[in-house]
């Protein structure tokens, strides 16, 4: 009984964290598309060399999973949050002195590093504190949930330190983050973390070894091509919709940094729903529904917000409920995440998550620097409305391989049982 009630007690300690980190570093992460919009106009970069702002964050992502994600449970998840949480204060403080576009890629680059520590400890450690596959889809549905709330945040704080007449006074933004992220790293330091992790006795070169063979896996290729197209499609939208409001709807500036919010919050309310209803549905049964409803909601979604009428609109109480109707395709893209992450997950041995987690940081980090780098360039060459127009290829991509993931996974519940980790 002591035992049981020790573990309950560390997981107690555990879970608060899972979400104010993925708090955070929704906000440092996803301030990119707030950036890329102020990069146009504070520093004189076009669309094109604003969305590499978009690959310095996600490729530090990418090859920071590929490196770490076979060692860290050597280094330990505490030590590797506790350093994620020292680079982006120090990141931040850079740029917020620095403030320059080169500072800019800097930050990110740190921000895009950080996560895919903190990612690989949060989705290692939801294993443990999970006790069955309902547990842990429903666990990881709030903690993506947190993030999309976190997001939502963002789009609410970042507007309260932007003023288009003071040029620099959007970086107070960062600053303020920065002393949260040190209250976090000594909150962090000082909190009780005992959780009974997996033992490794391999080197590190068979660990890596078993980093790799996930990848001949089939059903882990399917999987990590869904991942793929789904971040390219979340990523695309999110990073580029204050532009696509500002530049593209004409809302003005702050306005359409408020309202890109909106598709967040939807993103936040689908994860939340999706946390109570995955328990009751076959999560392919949910898959499938929502990426036909979000096809359906891009198509319609995008000529009514763009027939809003916006003359007079100068606060956040203006804006007609019509133009949110394009945000709704948040609530239907919400479960795709978790949901996919889950699947593979729960059919994954515990050993072996924070190998898969990341595969899923690396494939979901080029995906959103493709995804955004896709949309910056349509828009740098035929507009943001076109390029918005054309995000129905990567769901229809989205549709395919999950449908394949489905027909895969049929009666399998290890999808790693034929090959030999040892």
């Amino acid at each position: 009984m002591e035992n049981t009630d020790q573990i309950k007690t560390n997981r107690s300690h555990v879970k608060p964290f899972l979400f104010l980190n993925f708090f955070l570093f929704a906000m440092l992460l996803n301030s990119v598309g707030i950036v890329i919009l102020k990069a146009q106009k504070v520093y004189g970069v076009n669309p094109l060399q604003a969305s590499a702002i978009e690959a310095f964050k996600d490729l530090p992502i990418a090859i920071a999973a590929f490196v770490v994600a076979s060692i860290i449970s050597r280094i330990g998840y505490k030590t590797s949050m506790l350093f994620a949480l020292g680079l982006i204060t120090l990141s931040q403080l850079l740029f917020y002195y620095g403030n320059n576009y080169y500072f800019v890629l800097v930050l990110f680059a740190s921000i895009g590093f950080s996560f895919a520590l903190i990612k690989i400890s949060v989705y290692t450690l939801i294993g443990l504190v999970s006790e069955t596959k309902n547990e842990h889809a429903s666990l990881l549905s709030w903690v993506e949930a947190i993030f999309s709330f976190g997001v939502v945040f963002m789009f609410l704080f970042f507007p309260f330190f932007n003023n288009p007449e003071i040029e620099d006074a959007w970086l107070n933004a960062y600053l303020v983050l920065s002393l949260l992220s040190i209250m976090l790293f000594f909150w962090l330091l000082v909190t009780p973390f005992n959780l009974k992790t997996p033992q490794i006795d391999t080197s590190y070169l068979k660990e890596f070894k078993r980093f790799v063979i996930l990848n001949r896996n089939i059903v882990v290729v399917v999987f990590l091509l869904s991942t793929f197209f789904f971040v390219a499609i979340e990523q695309g939208v999110m990073s580029w919709l204050p532009t696509f409001n500002n530049l593209g709807a004409q809302l003005q500036e702050n306005l359409a940094i408020l309202t890109a919010g909106s598709f967040t919050l939807s993103i936040a309310i689908g994860r939340v729903i999706n946390s109570f209803i995955v328990k009751r549905y076959n999560p392919f049964t949910i898959l499938f529904s929502c990426i036909i409803l979000a096809e359906f909601i891009i198509y319609y979604g995008i000529p009514v917000t763009l027939s809003v009428d916006l003359e007079g609109v100068n606060s956040l109480l203006d804006v007609p409920l019509k133009f949110y109707t394009f945000s709704l395709v948040g609530l239907f893209l919400a479960p795709i995440y978790p949901n996919l992450n889950s699947v593979i997950l729960s059919s994954t041995p515990i050993s072996l998550h924070s190998h898969m987690t990341g595969l899923i940081i690396i494939f979901s980090a080029v995906g959103g620097t493709l995804g955004s780098r896709f949309v910056g360039y349509l828009t740098n060459e035929y507009g943001v409305i076109y390029a918005f127009d054309r995000m129905f290829i990567p769901i229809a991509m989205l549709f395919l391989c999950v449908l394949m993931l489905k027909v895969l996974t049929t009666d399998t519940d290890d999808i790693t049982e034929e090959y030999n980790f040892e």
